[in-house]
């Protein structure tokens, strides 16, 4: 009974700090805009995630809102099992050791540093492979 006593009050504080959309300030409605008609049933730790998010754009150069807005539309572009998946793999990846993060990242710059037609030859050779083979490259790299 305590603890359901103590879990329901945890909860109910959260929603002590949650703010309305009416108290947010102007330049943040400005970028939250199109979250407007779902702000108020995010909990508080979302609206402050997205608070967050919102003082990072302000600090962002023009090129680089223009990159993230790039992106976005990219992200939108895609079907929603494919977004899935993508936040499957972003999650497996942030349960990954910093080192092997790291090692990740370093070869994807390495790999991006490569001429646009070796990228795409390497690609082309991986859709190549049996299913086998390339759970065996991945193996190979994942245990580097």
């Amino acid at each position: 009974m305590k603890h359901t006593l103590l879990f329901l009050l945890l909860i109910a504080s959260f929603n002590v700090f949650a703010q309305n959309w009416a108290s947010l300030p102007e330049e943040s409605r400005a970028v939250l805009a199109p979250l407007e008609s779902s702000w108020d049933s995010f909990d508080s730790g979302k609206q402050t995630q997205l608070l967050n998010g919102v003082k990072k754009w302000q600090t962002l150069s023009p090129e680089a809102k223009e990159n993230v807005n790039q992106r976005f539309q990219k992200w939108q572009q895609l079907s929603p099992e494919r977004r899935q998946e993508l936040r499957q793999k972003m999650q497996a990846f942030k349960q990954l050791s910093p080192e092997k993060q790291q090692k990740m990242k370093q070869n994807l710059s390495q790999f991006n540093r490569l001429p646009s037609t070796k990228r795409q030859e390497l690609r082309q050779k991986f859709q190549n492979l049996s299913p086998a083979q390339k759970r065996a490259l991945k193996h190979k790299f994942k245990n580097r």
